[in-house]
């Protein structure tokens, strides 16, 4: 599965469709400045991961290894949130209850 397991099935989610189309890519257009977020629009997960790793990284050579190397480690969204669950990671009980919340509908 493209999400991984921690994204429901279709029987757990009333309407499919509506779901889907939520998270289906729909990449801009390149812009003329080359901009690091268009290289991960083509993917929800990616984009929504990228920017955030973004924000805390000022040098663009770090964040292209960074965001490589997170994306790598947490191909997808239930890939990180087993590893919060699993290795106590994420802070808070509350941050982990935000980061199901995220990543289910």
């Amino acid at each position: 599965r493209r999400w991984g397991d921690g994204v429901p099935a279709l029987g757990q989610v009333e309407d499919w469709a509506a779901f889907v189309q939520t998270r289906l890519a729909t990449p801009p257009p390149p812009s003329p400045i080359d901009m690091m977020q268009e290289r991960y629009a083509y993917d929800p997960w990616r984009l929504v991961a990228s920017c955030v790793l973004m924000t805390r990284i000022s040098s663009e050579r770090v964040k292209s290894e960074t965001i490589a190397a997170f994306l790598e480690r947490f191909a997808t969204p239930t890939a990180l949130l087993e590893a919060v669950e699993e290795e106590g990671q994420g802070g808070s009980p509350s941050a982990k209850e935000d980061l199901r919340r995220i990543l289910r509908p």
